[in-house]
Order: structure tokens, then sequence, then C-alpha cells
């Protein structure tokens, strides 16, 4: 791999990536031996079972694939964390991000229940960055946060990056004619609709309560599965009593 290549990759990368690979060779080494025990008992030569596992020589065979890879795998985890410590974290590149991206929104869940890195949390930003929902952290960051936020919503396997197209971003473009203040929503879209939505509400209740200005009227723009996630986050937030639905005016 060139250092062109590599330029994109967070330390933490490698470590994701092997961890997926480890899966996928153990998830593949579970099917074979399951197809090969399911054929050895259509033709009679093992008995009929729920066990899904052959035995004597094929089923040492299995085990010691599964035993080996996750023996390396630990490894080479052990040994990329070491050196994770020791690099410096990059600033993440738009073609990483849009990967990423892809990657959770057919693998989302399954990142989150494994605690890969790659899994991609949920975040309101703005120009990448993570807003914090402190006020004066917040205030610090928008300095001229006007009193009509408009948060944007991407869809299934986006990123809040994918608002840009050759160079034309479209909250950006709405500031110019507006007095808004362009928010963009970064979240897993390989987790159910409910799931981000429940989150995405209490993201916007912590957002507008250190809002650095009063907030007169929030607009959420959704593309796609984005619409469904803004929807679902209406619904939970009068669940929780939430107050931002009262100053939500267009979706």
């Amino acid at each position: 791999m060139d250092d062109e290549r590599l330029a994109h990759l967070q330390p933490s990368d490698l470590r994701a990536l092997t961890r997926l690979i480890t899966d996928a060779v153990v998830g593949g080494t579970d099917v074979a031996e399951a197809m090969h025990a399911a054929i050895a008992r259509r033709i009679g030569i093992r008995r009929r079972g729920p066990d899904e596992r052959m035995g004597c020589i094929s089923g040492l065979v299995y085990r010691s694939i599964r035993r080996i890879t996750t023996f390396v795998s630990r490894v080479v985890d052990r040994m990329l964390g070491r050196r994770a410590l020791s690099m410096k974290k990059r600033p993440t590149s738009a073609q990483r991000d849009a990967v990423v991206a892809a990657l959770n929104g057919v693998l989302g869940d399954y990142l989150v229940a494994t605690a890969n890195p790659l899994a991609i949390p949920m975040a309101l930003c703005r120009a990448g960055a993570t807003l914090p929902a402190h006020p004066q952290t917040l205030r610090a960051q928008l300095p001229e946060a006007t009193a009509r936020p408009v948060v944007w919503i991407h869809g299934l396997c986006m990123s809040d990056r994918q608002w840009t197209r050759a160079g034309h971003n479209h909250g950006q473009a709405l500031e110019r004619d507006l007095p808004v203040t362009s928010i963009f929503a970064r979240y897993n879209t390989g987790l159910h609709i409910s799931m981000n939505g429940k989150e995405l509400a209490t993201h916007l209740e912590r957002l507008l309560e250190a809002w650095p200005v009063p907030v007169e009227r929030l607009a959420l723009i959704g593309h796609s599965m984005g619409g469904l996630v803004a929807r679902s986050a209406i619904y939970y937030a009068a669940q929780q009593g939430y107050t931002w639905p009262e100053r939500l005016d267009p979706l």
C-alpha cells in the first residue's frame, strides 16, 4: 500500500479492518462446516442431529482454522494497538469518510455489536467537526450563530460530507440566501431508523439547550433515509417530553 493510500487511514482503521477480516474468515468457516455436516448427514456418512459441527479429522481442520485465525488476529491487534498509540491522529479525509459511511450502511449494526472502531457514532457537526453541547464551547465554535438553525440529515450509506457536490455545499448555499445556520447530522445508517431517531431527538434537545442565541425556529432537512430518521426523532421527542419540536417549523 503506497503513502497516498495510507494517508487516508486513521490509527484505529487497521485494527478495525483486521477484526472484520477475522470475523469474515471465522464466519465463512462456520458456514462451510455447517454445509459439510448437512451433506454428510444427507448421504448417511453422519448421523442426523442439530449439531452443525463435524467430528474426527474434518472437525479438527475446521477448529484449527478458527483457532489459528483468532490467535493471529489477537497478536496483530495487540501490535497495531501499540503502534496506534505512537501514531499521530490525522484529519479524516472525504474519501475515507465515504468508505466508512458505506460500510456502516451495510454492516452498521454488526459494527456496533462487535464494538468495531469503524462504527459511526451519532453527532451533530459543522465543517466536519463535532459540535459540543456545552454553551460556552458552542458559542466559541459558532460565533455567528443565528436564531434559525437548520439540521441536514443524510441518507443511507452517506455522511455529513456528502451534502457537498463539485464544490457546492447545500448548507452553505442556504446560509448565503437566508438568515440560518446549517448543522449536519452524522450517524450510522446501518442501525434501525428508530434507534437513530431516538438518539437524534436527544442530540437536538442538547443542541438547542446550548445554542448561543435564543432559537426562533428550527428546520430539519432529510435526504431519503434522513427524512425517516427526522420523523422518528419527532416521535421520540414527544415521548421524552423534549421541547425542540415546539420550535420546529419546516420538515
